[in-house]
């Protein structure tokens, strides 16, 4: 069991954490309440993997690779709202334009 958890710990300094904020929606499955919100897409990923996904270019190539797959580490999902959030399968994220915000496609926002 020791060199187990040792083992683990040499694993863990490998790894480096990789946070993305972006605009979007997020709506109460139950409630269907819908809010703005700033959504946090955190990534536990190799440290040798960080500047590819750091790298702005990366994802001008892969317009719809966000949020990233889950190849290159654990994904963890927030939810940025006034209320404390323990269950993130509660809600769904609904798609969002980067210039407009459609809701059952009525135009709510756009910054054009």
């Amino acid at each position: 069991m020791v060199l187990f958890n040792l083992l683990m710990k040499g694993i863990v300094k490998y790894m480096k954490i990789l946070k993305i904020e972006i605009w979007s929606l997020a709506k109460h499955k139950k409630t269907k309440k819908i809010d703005i919100e700033n959504i946090y897409y955190v990534y536990k990923v190799k440290s040798e993997i960080l500047d590819i996904l750091r790298n702005l270019n990366y994802y001008k190539k892969n317009p719809h690779f966000m949020p990233l797959d889950h190849k290159y580490g654990k994904e963890f999902k927030l939810i940025k709202t006034n209320e404390d959030i323990k269950n993130i399968d509660a809600y769904e994220i609904l798609d969002i334009d980067s210039q407009s915000v459609y809701i059952d496609d009525e135009l709510i926002f756009t910054d054009k």
